[in-house]
């Protein structure tokens, strides 16, 4: 009852939005002290995010609950893909992380892998065909910083039902001298990262350079992993007060998974993908900017599997099925911000297309015990608009945030998704924050309109919707200890559920049917550093009702660390994750019943004036702990490495 007063009153609300733009009386900035439960554990960058409301807003205005990652906290980790990072987020379940490369599924506040939008510099990563998204197809050395909205953002970026991760790259350089960095690292089971990086400026163009490359073989039985990687950004300013942006990447993972003899089976995948991401800024005042964007977004994958002749599929090694998939996506979109006292507006419209090619061989095992054909092939598109706009209005110690957005798509309809939220400085110390929101997740192309092996697509699929609202603490009264509390309640309807031997065919099948409700707490702790030391302790719990797919209902996350930074030359970081998937479905063979503990160790040996030589080495499950929700997926044991970085 009360979430869908908060829906009214947002929808009302938003009625409003253009007049209370134009009457919100200019208010003081906030002050230093008002912002001291902020600036005693953020830094200076982490003070203002973009992703909330697509426009630099002050995180103690922002009523979602975000997250920010920054750069050296990524490099103090030694972390070589996005699972390494956002495992260590509580609120944020990823149920394996394989071994070095593998790709783990993420899951925020109990929602499904699909609701989670993940996005490039606001280019959509997820999938068109499944809704999830590749984690070892971002080099973490291009990130600049990464802004997490824990909880459904479809008021801002349309398909969102369970959050965002909006991964921000780095700035291209401004000096003729280039500054950069160059690394390499081994470790056991042959793993290897070799990163190189330059940031400068060549005439009137900034730019921005990345190669890397990354192998292992070793870390789990016949499993092996490769990648290469490269990224660009150039940024020159034509006119005065405009700045045009370009970039572009390509991404390659292979993964070996080895042999499983228990299947007769072994497999192989090889991820290839590309993308171009342009942007022009420009300040038409000193209180309205103007910004348009667009990308290009092309995906090439294979997944072959092939028998070992143990029996299962027959005596001969051969062909079982290979899958390809082509994605092929295209965007486009405009955004205007005016800013009017320490008040805010921003009104954008986005647009997206998508065409999609898959295919499936079947080798003589399919076609001989399911009487499969020899191939298949699929094809299917998807265009998407939408339309949004939001306001952040500040009165002294309170900050109110409306938004409102309107999505159509050619296969699922259309879907209008408000927000309010506030924030207000109890304090000098303490900051509350409020929001309530509905929102929704667009149906994969699989489900309602492209099919699959043994799959049929449902084209009466409708979005799945939601109504949530959280409330959350932040605060540091205790002088030496911040702590950050939050709880939230997610209504979802219209929840997809898969139903295998469907009439007619007997293919699996997608419906709406089930309501799921999902609620629980986050906490945080850190205390400031005493003899350079910091201690730090979160952790996450989710109640599902009824059970998700998998047949968990009580989910929940701890994590703790120890932190050591002498300002000068050694950092290292203690820390470890436990991670309760409560799987019931029988079968999987998950195990999780360890906390999981990585060491990090940084130690600067050379300083010569910009140049630095650092050595750098991390030891991973340090006393061999099993945290995998499937048996297939497990971990590897106890392994380490170690790695040199130059930093110019």
């Amino acid at each position: 009852m009360l979430l869908r007063m908060m829906r009214a009153v947002a929808f009302r609300m938003l009625c409003f939005l253009p007049v209370l733009a134009l009457i919100g009386a200019p208010a003081a900035a906030q002050t230093g002290d008002e912002l001291a439960v902020l600036n005693m554990f953020y830094s200076e960058k982490e003070l203002t995010v973009v992703t909330a409301a697509r426009a630099p807003r002050s995180i103690s205005q922002t009523p979602e609950n975000i997250t920010v990652i920054t750069a050296d906290q990524i490099r103090r980790m030694n972390a070589h893909h996005l699972d390494d990072i956002l495992q260590r987020i509580p609120g944020i379940y990823i149920p394996s992380t394989q071994d070095f490369g593998s790709v783990g599924a993420t899951f925020i506040q109990g929602s499904e892998s699909r609701h989670v939008r993940v996005l490039l510099d606001g280019m959509n990563l997820n999938y068109i065909t499944a809704g999830v998204f590749q984690s070892n197809a971002v080099p973490v050395e291009i990130i600049d910083r990464i802004e997490i909205i824990k909880g459904p953002a479809s008021s801002v970026w349309g398909s969102s039902l369970g959050g965002v991760i909006n991964i921000i790259t780095k700035n291209t350089g401004y000096a003729v001298m280039p500054s950069g960095i160059v690394q390499g690292s081994y470790g056991e089971g042959d793993s290897q990262d070799y990163r190189a990086a330059a940031a400068g400026a060549a005439g009137p163009a900034g730019y921005y350079l990345y190669a890397g490359h990354q192998t292992s073989h070793g870390l789990m039985p016949d499993r092996g992993y490769e990648r290469d990687s490269l990224f660009g950004k150039l940024s020159v300013t034509p006119f005065d007060r405009v700045d045009v942006d370009v970039s572009m990447g390509y991404s390659d993972p292979y993964v070996d998974n080895g042999q499983i003899p228990s299947f007769d089976i072994e497999s192989e995948q090889t991820y290839s993908t590309w993308f171009g991401n342009l942007s022009v800024n420009a300040s038409l005042s000193r209180d309205l900017d103007a910004s348009l964007f667009a990308y290009a977004l092309s995906r090439d994958n294979t997944d072959r599997t092939d028998t070992l002749g143990l029996g299962v599929w027959g005596a001969q090694p051969e062909l079982f099925q290979e899958q390809r998939l082509d994605e092929d996506v295209m965007g486009a979109g405009a955004r205007l911000v005016y800013r009017f006292g320490s008040h805010s507006a921003v009104l954008g419209a986005d647009f997206e297309s998508a065409d999609v090619d898959r295919a499936f061989d079947n080798g003589p095992a399919l076609q001989q015990f399911l009487g499969s054909a020899p191939g298949l092939s699929l094809d299917a598109d998807r265009t998407i608009w939408g339309l949004y706009a939001n306001t952040t209005l500040s009165f002294g110690d309170l900050s109110l945030a409306l938004g409102g957005r309107y999505d159509d798509t050619d296969e699922s309809g259309s879907y209008f998704s408000p927000s309010i939220g506030a924030t207000y400085q109890v304090t000098d110390a303490t900051l509350l924050r409020a929001t309530g929101s509905s929102g929704f997740n667009t149906p994969p192309l699989a489900d309602i309109q492209l099919g699959g092996f043994l799959q049929d697509p449902n084209p009466d699929l409708e979005p799945e919707e939601i109504l949530s609202g959280q409330i959350g603490i932040e605060t540091s009264e205790l002088e030496m200890v911040w702590l950050k509390a939050s709880y939230f309640y997610h209504e979802t309807r219209k929840s997809l559920v898969e139903v295998s031997g469907a009439a007619p065919s007997g293919n699996d099948l997608v419906f709406n049917r089930s309501d799921i409700l999902r609620r629980g707490v986050e906490v945080e702790a850190e205390t400031r550093p005493f003899y350079d030391i910091a201690l730090y302790a979160g952790g996450s719990y989710v109640n599902i009702t009824p059970p998700n797919s998998d047949g968990a209902e009580d989910q929940y996350t701890l994590h703790l660390a120890v932190k050591y930074d002498d300002g000068e030359t050694w950092n290292a970081e203690l820390w470890g994750r436990y991670t309760w998937f409560n799987v019931q479905q029988g079968g999987l063979g998950g195990e999780y019943d360890d906390f999981i503990w990585h060491a990090s160790v940084n130690k600067t040996v050379y300083i010569k004036g910009d140049f630095e030589a650092e050595i750098f080495g991390a030891a991973h499950n340090l006393f061999n702990g099993d945290q995998h929700a499937l048996a297939t997926a497990q971990n590897p044991d106890r392994w380490a490495e170690i790695g040199l970085r130059f930093r110019f």
